[in-house]
């Protein structure tokens, strides 16, 4: 059983304020001139809606200075809706806390007396879980014949699932046709876009039956209806999208890539991976790029710019058309002679797409090496001596160090059944240095443990003065996942 974060536990850290990126002398504005940690609770359905998160049944804990080089834990009080703040405390201090249905610790030290973030929930407010007996039937005709290559597909934007249909479920289309119809599909058979948990849909859902051709959205049917315990037809002649109404237009250096991706350590194994994709995203203000694929591609290695003509039929809806182009190497590691994981590296960004050239550059650092109470985790399999009566110290060695914020998640592994769980056990999140202090209860002797450590540039470019709600496009990410370790007494 994973041990719990005791109140009183005291972090005896010497120089704790360097190590959490925190600057004593900072003053941002709290609640009422206390420390304060306000959270939203940020929808993205098919339209974005934010409240107060509830957090009555969740905890913060401020990490105060105990006068003698460590941190001294003070529970917070929720004071007003979202918010929590400690009366006694006065100086930014970091903040321990939870998130409602999700596994982890978030420490946050922005060195702001008065931190505010979001969390970011793929939903519609209210969500209920799907009927017993739902299915999805469509009835179309398309506007133009049907030909070899094409794909359909059913998405539904707000409740976020989504079903790929299957040659086998247009039994009636033969080439040169122009009507669809499917049969029932049960709605069990439908998955989450985005890791959400599967929802019924309602009227303030989008939904979608989508048509590609060569990567590229080509016609769409929308609707809104209130899902039922039967089947639901979607019926109606596709619209045809203006498919060169916007072109993105981008510069890439995969060379470039390849080189800093080879300074890693431990080693990356895999060729680069590259791949983009331009969606209709209702996140977008979010910086959250999830949405309905408007193009999408996977360029060469030896390619250095790309171009693709694309359609957006849902500006109108507010859904802006933003661009992720993602790269990434790996690497595998066998735990033991059946388990084996999977490990890597990654540089991203994410843009809007506009008139103008993207050059993707990813002017975020890229983690070189990772490292623990002074052990460098540049190989996999490492047993680590950790004196777990102090804070757990891991910084890391950054290629680019201009960035806005840095992240450290610690994962446990385990490999108890057939495959190997990835367990997010905590977050935190520092501006100023990649260096974070992770308490000492969040690791259990004779685990098996691995360490991401991530690099933004932009995003929250306000991160400094405890903004970590307001987001900024383009924003570059660069991640790596050290040498797996194993803590021993």
């Amino acid at each position: 059983m994973r041990r719990t974060l005791a109140l009183s536990t005291v972090l005896s850290l010497a120089g704790c304020a360097q190590i959490f990126g925190l600057d004593e002398t900072s003053s941002g504005g709290g609640n009422d001139g206390k420390v304060s940690l306000s959270l939203t609770r940020a929808s993205i359905g098919a339209s974005v809606t934010m409240a107060p998160l509830d957090v009555s049944m969740q905890t913060a804990t401020f990490l105060a200075d105990d006068g003698a080089g460590g941190y001294l834990r003070v529970p917070g009080a929720v004071t007003s809706p979202g918010t929590f703040s400690a009366a006694e405390l006065t100086e930014a201090v970091p903040v321990e806390f939870t998130l409602p249905g999700v596994t982890g610790e978030r420490i946050w030290a922005t060195g702001a007396r008065a931190q505010r973030g979001s969390q970011v929930v793929f939903e519609h407010p209210g969500a209920e879980p799907p009927l017993p007996n739902s299915a999805v039937a469509v009835m179309t005709t398309l506007p133009s014949a049907y030909v070899s290559g094409e794909s359909f597909k059913v998405e539904v934007v707000g409740a976020w699932m989504q079903h790929g249909v299957a040659a086998a479920e247009l039994p009636a289309v033969d080439m040169g046709s122009t009507a669809i119809m499917t049969p029932a599909i049960p709605y069990s058979m439908y998955t989450p876009m985005v890791g959400n948990s599967p929802a019924r849909f309602t009227s303030s859902d989008v939904v979608l039956f989508l048509r590609y051709r060569g990567g590229v959205l080509s016609d769409v049917l929308q609707q809104q209806l209130d899902q039922t315990d039967g089947t639901d037809t979607i019926t109606g002649t596709m619209t045809p999208v203006a498919t060169t109404a916007s072109n993105l237009m981008a510069i890439i250096d995969p060379p470039a890539l390849m080189t800093r991706y080879a300074a890693v350590r431990p080693n990356l194994t895999t060729a680069l991976a590259q791949s983009y994709a331009v969606r209709a995203a209702p996140g977008a203000s979010l910086g959250q790029a999830a949405g309905t694929v408007l193009a999408s591609g996977a360029p060469a290695a030896t390619e250095t710019s790309f171009a693709k003509a694309f359609g957006n039929p849902f500006e109108s809806l507010g859904w802006k058309s933003v661009v992720e182009y993602a790269t990434s190497m790996s690497r595998a590691y066998m735990i033991d002679p059946t388990h084996s994981v999977t490990l890597s590296a990654n540089l991203s960004t994410i843009a809007e797409v506009g008139t103008d050239p993207i050059t993707f550059d990813s002017p975020a650092g890229l983690p070189i090496t990772i490292q623990i109470n002074s052990t460098l985790l540049t190989a996999d399999g490492t047993s680590v001596m950790l004196d777990l009566t102090k804070p757990v110290v891991v910084d890391a060695t950054i290629d680019r160090t201009q960035n806005t914020v840095y992240a450290a998640r610690l994962f446990e592994l385990d490999v108890s059944g057939a495959n190997v769980a990835k367990t997010l056990v905590a977050e935190m999140v520092v501006t100023g240095m990649p260096q974070f202090a992770f308490p000492p209860a969040l690791f259990m002797t004779g685990h098996t443990y691995f360490i991401q450590v991530a690099c933004y540039q932009g995003r929250f470019t306000d991160a400094a003065s405890g903004d970590l709600q307001t987001v900024t496009l383009p924003y570059s990410s660069g991640t790596l996942d050290s040498g797996v370790f194993t803590v021993m007494p």
